[in-house]
């Protein structure tokens, strides 16, 4: 195999001055990660790089840097550049010092999930002055009698799971033709958006203000855990949705979604051109830069039918977590509705974010229920299928065990693994399947688990290199196959081979989480846009 191209610090940096695509790939755990990062850097754990890159950096011919602690020669990042060029990416890079090498470069690192969103969304309320409101205040002038229409933005499953009592759910860019419906005529009933914390919120507040609604519109201060924090008492399982909206409500959106549109500058491509670029990108050898192309609309409405080859990310969420979705700066976006109202509403966000390649694709109410529009590998196509060649199936699995000579090693998601392993499994992070682990050796066959086996027959080829392949057997249908199989999973017992370091708490996401950690989380949040202009390399648009 070619030894790797490393690039240093200084040529990172010129690569990002470049015009082209760029996509810089941190292969540390997330946990990892999630402690600091580079604030342009995408996390895919080495672990799950084969089913993640194709989806994250979907073109082959995109530029790809890659980061580790410390850029060893034989680190995660110099492994993982040989498999990408295994995958077919033609331009694979490794940092040079990694991660050590920034910091002793003085880059400015960064910490938490999603970091550079929620860096925009506190640049957003400072920048507009997004209008708040606290929840003590709320709730005081709510018993008064003043007329509120509570609106909670997150997705559906997060609103069900914990609320604030007489909030209705309409999620994301869902909000302006929902909303316009419900308050009709009414001047007197102002607007309250809230999330769990902050972020999400603020862009749907602002959203309707941008758009222009006509009466008040204000952003809960901290959404869920600022309630809890104020002393207020959450409501579950609440099921109260906005309904869609009427003819009439739906075309004064539009018309609002058009002014956004040229405020903003906004750029539209006809439902025919999107479809060429992507055959185009289709048929391109695998090798051309990457574009995504997003369904912004409901899940629901995706699963009634969609576009071949478009990812179904809600407007308000792929704001809130771009990163998560696109790993490649300066990739071409185009955002898919048939409402002519979501796709432009989440463009005016990502074209202030400094996204210059955005376009928002507008199809004909039913069109996308067709599901023959487009090639399925339109974006760059699936990571490939990899199978071990010696697998196992279930009962011969137990029966090998059972007989005591067999060691079972899973390499699920660790928390997956505390909910429910076979007994007896010992777990280890696919990052550490490269070395020689402590404690594991040759003797004795080895069945290898995961979730549902894909992930398991890639750590068999990793384990091979030093385990020696002859007895590694891995389980067919993976952990899935074995409960089908009527076989029991335990929670008990757990054993650890490597420390998992692929979980991230979220406090927004738990509301028993201590107050201490949420009331660090909002100073965390409060100080990003501090530490953004610290870092000194990004700059978000204003408009108006």
């Amino acid at each position: 195999m070619d030894s790797p191209i490393f690039a240093t610090p200084a040529q990172l940096d010129q690569l990002i001055c470049a015009s082209g695509q760029l996509a810089i790939l941190d292969l540390r755990e997330r946990r990892q990660f999630f402690r600091e990062h580079f604030l342009r850097s995408a996390s895919i754990p080495l672990g799950r790089l084969e089913l993640s890159a194709p989806t994250l950096v979907p073109g082959r011919g995109t530029t790809v840097v890659l980061i580790d602690q410390g850029g060893e020669t034989d680190g995660l990042a110099v492994m993982a550049a040989r498999r990408l060029r295994e995958l077919g990416y033609a331009d694979v890079r490794v940092l040079r010092g990694g991660l050590d090498a920034l910091k002793a470069a003085g880059r400015v690192l960064f910490s938490g999930v999603g970091t550079l969103c929620k860096a925009f969304g506190e640049w957003v309320a400072e920048t507009y002055r997004t209008p708040f409101i606290g929840p003590l205040e709320f709730q005081r002038r709510r018993e008064e009698g003043e007329k509120f229409l509570l609106i909670d933005c997150r997705p559906y499953a997060e609103y069900h799971t914990m609320a604030i009592p007489g909030s209705q759910n309409s999620p994301g860019v869902d909000l302006l033709p929902a909303i316009m419906e419900a308050v009709g005529t009414d001047q007197d009933c102002a607007v309250v958006v809230n999330c769990a914390g902050r972020t999400r919120g603020i862009i749907a507040a602002q959203s309707l203000i941008n758009a222009g609604l006509d009466r008040p519109v204000l952003a809960l201060r901290n959404g869920t855990m600022g309630w809890q924090l104020a002393g207020l008492e959450l409501a579950y399982g609440l099921r109260r949705r906005l309904s869609g909206p009427g003819p009439e409500a739906l075309a004064r959106a539009r018309t609002a979604a058009g002014a956004v549109a040229r405020k903003f500058g906004v750029r539209r491509l006809r439902p025919g051109h999107l479809l060429a670029l992507m055959e185009e990108r289709s048929s391109a050898l695998g090798l051309s830069d990457s574009l995504f192309v997003f369904d912004v609309r409901s899940e629901e409405e995706y699963a009634l039918g969609h576009l071949p080859g478009s990812a179904n990310v809600p407007g308000g969420q792929l704001v809130q977590e771009l990163d998560a979705h696109v790993g490649v700066f300066g990739a071409k976006i185009a955002l898919v509705d048939d409402d002519s109202v979501r796709a432009v509403m989440t463009a005016s966000w990502l074209v202030q974010l400094g996204w210059s390649d955005v376009v928002a694709v507008s199809f004909e109410p039913g069109a996308l229920a067709w599901g023959g529009l487009a090639p399925e590998r339109a974006t760059g196509g699936r990571a490939p299928d990899y199978v071990w060649p010696r697998s196992i199936g279930p009962v011969a699995a137990r029966e090998l065990i059972a007989g005591g000579g067999a060691t079972v090693l899973d390499f699920s998601p660790s928390r997956a693994y505390r909910a429910g392993h076979i007994p007896g499994a010992l777990w280890l992070s696919r990052s550490e399947a490269f070395r020689r682990v402590p404690g594991l050796g040759p003797d004795g066959p080895l069945v290898v688990t995961s979730g549902n086996g894909r992930l398991a027959s890639l750590a068999a080829r990793d384990l091979s290199g030093w385990l020696g392949g002859g007895g590694l057997l891995v389980l067919e249908g993976g952990n899935g196959a074995w409960q089908d199989a009527g076989l029991g999973l335990t929670d008990q017992g757990c054993s650890f081979l490597s420390e998992p370091q692929d979980d991230w708490d979220r406090p927004y996401l738990d509301p028993e989480s201590p107050r201490e950690q949420k009331e660090a989380y909002f100073q965390w949040e409060y100080d990003l846009v501090g530490q953004l202009a610290q870092e000194g390399s990004l700059s978000f648009k204003v408009y108006g």
